[in-house]
């Protein structure tokens, strides 16, 4: 389960979490809103722990049992979803400021890192078919 592609993937991971907060410092300070910077550190921290968990999650079953990737792919992917819902609903119901400064960072971050696993993932399926 932990293996050199598990490695890359955690790596990559910790990258973009990296450049994405120390590009975030300075605009966020540059603009003036300091509540939104602290949100969109929060939430890259999240999103990538949350990242490397499902990651995990879709390697270990995969490599049990790989004729079933589209089923655990489905499941761990309706399991992140409902996740990141939960995560939504907790803080809009939880706080009444800074609703938009968190909706603009989570959808933000949100992008960034479903692309980077479907590119992880693709080229992980691509190399495990040849």
């Amino acid at each position: 389960m932990f293996n050199k592609h598990t490695l890359k993937v955690l790596l990559g991971i910790l990258i973009i979490t990296l450049i994405l907060n120390a590009f975030s410092i300075p605009i966020f300070k540059y603009i003036g809103l300091i509540i939104c910077l602290h949100y969109f550190i929060i939430l890259s921290i999240l999103f990538a722990l949350i990242n490397l968990i499902f990651h995990l999650l879709f390697m270990y079953f995969f490599e049990k049992d790989h004729n079933k990737f589209l089923k655990i792919f489905l499941i761990l992917t309706i399991a992140k979803i409902l996740t990141y819902l939960t995560i939504l609903v907790v803080f809009i119901f939880k706080t009444g400021s800074g609703v938009k400064c968190f909706l603009l960072s989570f959808l933000v971050l949100y992008l960034i890192y479903t692309f980077h696993e479907i590119f992880v993932l693709s080229k992980y399926l691509k190399k495990y078919k040849d």
